[in-house]
């Protein structure tokens, strides 16, 4: 079994943080998911971090470049990092998205539900504002903290 959580608390969190709790969040729902699953679907250790990483080399990036522009230097390197900054924010957006999109309809097949195309893209697109769509989903995990699943 799951425990049952709080969206309200976890939705707090992740405003309170900036959005960086949201990464937990995420890691413990792919937790549970696994776990009513009995085996791994998402390898939520493996993504925690590869999420991590991105976001750590993002900011470093972003940091360089922050710096590069206060002093005017805008040479080939700035561009070079620009773009990278560019493309890690990009996949790790994709990944995000497609991680939300796995754990949702997981939990509709776990509980019997038949997951539609538009609500996976409304999901999605809620995740655009900042990640609304997290409570959604910790409400069918909590659903299905209590439900007998099946399989």
């Amino acid at each position: 079994m799951i425990p049952a959580r709080n969206p309200a608390f976890y939705y707090l969190a992740t405003l309170a943080s900036g959005g960086l709790f949201a990464f937990v969040w995420m890691y413990r729902l792919s937790n549970d998911l696994n776990t009513l699953s009995g085996k791994t679907v998402l390898h939520a250790t493996i993504q925690f971090g590869i999420s991590a990483l991105t976001l750590l080399i993002n900011i470093i990036c972003m940091a360089y470049l922050a710096q590069k522009m206060s002093v005017g230097q805008l040479d080939l390197s700035f561009y070079i990092i620009k773009d990278v900054v560019i493309a890690l924010s990009v996949s790790l957006f994709v990944a995000l998205q497609g991680t939300i999109v796995i754990l949702y309809r997981r939990a509709c097949a776990l509980l019997g539900d038949r997951p539609t195309i538009q609500a996976s893209l409304l999901i999605a697109f809620m995740t655009l504002i900042f990640l609304s769509s997290l409570p959604l989903i910790q409400a069918k995990y909590n659903r299905l903290a209590t439900t007998t699943i099946r399989h």
